[in-house]
């Protein structure tokens, strides 16, 4: 899954050119609603980025990312739990709940990229 999604957001930017914007470091989508400026990576997207907050909550990956902190994890560990099918205890999780996170990231893809595009 980890492969999945950094292969599949290319179009972000974050890994190459998207089209008719160029290299895109800093996240376009925060510059809307904050001052603070912050370097568009795909963790930034998935766990941190202001503008989609609300579906993250919607979608319960922010109590994921609030569960692996209770642990004593950090952004880094968590991002990969998440990613590789792991919960926060690092046990696997099922394939319906691994096929649900994919399209939750999905989802978070497309309205992060809904917000400025």
């Amino acid at each position: 899954m980890l492969s999945s999604w950094i292969m599949s957001n290319v179009i972000t930017g974050a890994r190459g050119d998207l089209e008719g914007y160029g290299k895109i470091k800093i996240c376009p989508a925060c510059l809307d609603i904050t001052d603070e400026q912050f370097v568009l990576t795909l963790p930034h997207i998935l766990q941190e980025c202001e503008a989609i907050s609300g579906l993250r909550d919607a979608l319960d990956i922010q109590e994921f990312f609030n569960m692996c902190k209770s642990r004593g994890l950090g952004k880094n560990a968590s991002y990969a739990l998440y990613l590789c099918g792991l919960g926060p205890d690092e046990s696997a999780i099922g394939l319906e709940e691994c096929r649900k996170r994919g399209k939750n990231l999905e989802k978070m893809r497309e309205e992060w990229m809904s917000m400025w595009t």
